[in-house]
């Protein structure tokens, strides 16, 4: 598990890949099956701030590197949103106070 430091935040990084089952109860659930990479972005007490799943299409060939970067890269970009968001909510009641 990875630290990074977002803002001042300090996450730990949890990245899944979803490996293909060796054997599917039918042929329907083989064909729906899209191998995929989640990640999240855990605080210091362990809770989910953010996550980011990348998922490949039936006809490309599964790359987890590729796609544990696109699901990192859109976790980055949730936890960013809701960092900045409280950061302009913070600066707004410290200079004008609270609505």
């Amino acid at each position: 598990m990875h630290k990074i430091d977002l803002f001042g935040h300090i996450f730990s990084v949890n990245v899944v890949v979803d490996a293909k089952p060796e054997k599917f109860e039918n042929k329907k659930l083989e064909r729906k099956f899209k191998p995929g990479v989640h990640c999240s972005l855990l605080d210091s007490k362990g809770k989910t701030v953010a996550r980011g799943s990348a998922y490949c299409g039936p006809n490309d060939t599964f790359n987890p590197d590729y796609g544990t970067k696109i699901a990192f890269q859109r976790a980055i970009d949730r936890a960013a949103e809701g960092i900045i968001k409280g950061a302009k909510t913070r600066l707004t009641h410290q200079l004008f106070g609270a609505f």
